[in-house]
C-alpha cells in the first residue's frame, strides 16, 4: 500500500483558445499548490508500456490502475503525486 498527495482539479475559464471552439478544444485544468488530501492510501498496478523510437532518444509511455479505498474523494482528472512524480487521474 502506497500513500499519496491529491489535489482536486478546477477547470479554467471557457475562451476560445487559439481559433478553436471551446467545445472542440481540450479542457485546461489547474490545481492549487497545497493538495487536499495528504497520505491518501492507494495501490498501484502497472497497466501498459509503450516505447516511441525518436531522435535523440526512446519516449516510454506508462500507464497504472491506481486502486483506492471506497471511501476515498477521488475524481476524474485529480491530481496525484506519487514518490515525486505528477499524475492525472483519468477514466480507464
Amino acid at each position: 500500500m502506497r500513500y499519496i498527495s491529491l489535489a482536486k482539479t478546477e477547470q479554467l475559464s471557457k475562451k476560445d483558445r487559439y481559433g478553436i471552439p471551446v467545445q472542440d478544444a481540450q479542457p485546461v485544468f489547474s490545481y492549487p499548490d497545497e493538495p487536499d488530501q495528504v497520505d491518501q492510501a492507494c495501490y498501484f498496478t502497472e497497466r501498459n508500456q509503450n516505447i516511441t523510437q525518436q531522435e535523440p532518444n526512446a519516449t516510454i509511455h506508462q500507464s497504472y490502475l491506481v486502486h483506492f479505498p471506497s471511501n476515498a474523494d477521488v475524481r476524474i482528472n485529480d491530481k496525484v503525486v506519487w514518490e515525486g512524480i505528477t499524475l492525472k487521474l483519468q477514466k480507464a
